[in-house]
């Protein structure tokens, strides 16, 4: 009823409280009453929710649903973004790009999980050397990030006891637990005790979709210009 009200009395918070059940197993399964009561939409769950719930409920026909609805919005963006890629390549090739505007949209976007040089939170690849990428296959990377992940970087999820999830990258793995890491550098420690599953979201990478989407291509040029920097 608590939920019920919140999401009737302030609307403008509906993510923000779907975001919150969305992190333990509890406030999955309400997710999930929640839309077979049509208090909520299933197109209102984001993806990486939709996942979990998916997971946590794989014979509920409701989990089921949300999550196809999920992919396949997921799907069309994607393919939407994918078709810039031709247009996108010859704004690149135009030399119309500003390198140092470029990098100041790197440092924002990308250097919270990656790291160049001695800078960057390292929790993902390093990007030096991307100058010697071809712009396609950069943009792909972007735009596509499943489809070129590495198995290290695949997102993994714990998921505790208490219903607690977890996700991130997995840095650490032993005996006594394990570490998660977070785009920002932060690490999350799980200790084994308390965890209930773990393992890797099928082929999802740790990148999330969606970045640059909806940016102009003048922008886009700007930052693959200043990428084409990095020896």
């Amino acid at each position: 009823p608590v939920i019920i009200k919140a999401l009737t009395e302030t609307p403008d918070q509906k993510a923000s409280i779907i975001t919150a059940l969305g992190n333990s197993t509890q406030g999955c399964q309400l997710l999930i009453h929640l839309v077979d009561t049509e208090q909520i939409a299933a197109t209102d769950i984001s993806l990486p929710i939709a996942q979990r719930i998916a997971h946590i409920a794989s014979k509920n026909p409701t989990a089921q649903s949300i999550n196809q609805q999920a992919e396949a919005k997921k799907k069309t963006n994607i393919n939407a973004a994918m078709e810039r890629i031709p247009s996108l390549e010859q704004v690149a090739e135009s030399n119309s790009g500003n390198a140092i505007v470029g990098q100041s949209l790197f440092a924002g976007m990308c250097l919270s999980c990656h790291v160049v040089g001695d800078q960057g939170a390292g929790v993902g690849p390093a990007l030096d050397g991307s100058s010697e990428r071809d712009t396609e296959h950069l943009l792909t990377a972007i735009l596509n990030p499943d489809a070129a992940a590495e198995s290290a970087y695949v997102l993994f999820r714990t998921i505790e006891s208490s219903g607690l999830i977890t996700e991130g990258l997995k840095a650490r793995q032993d005996d006594r637990g394990t570490s998660v890491a977070h785009q920002g550098g932060m690490v999350t420690y799980i200790p084994k005790r308390t965890i209930r599953q773990q393992q890797h979201v099928g082929s999802t990478s740790f990148m999330p979709t969606g970045l640059i989407d909806s940016m102009p291509d003048e922008t886009i040029a700007h930052l693959l210009a200043y990428i084409k920097t990095l020896k």
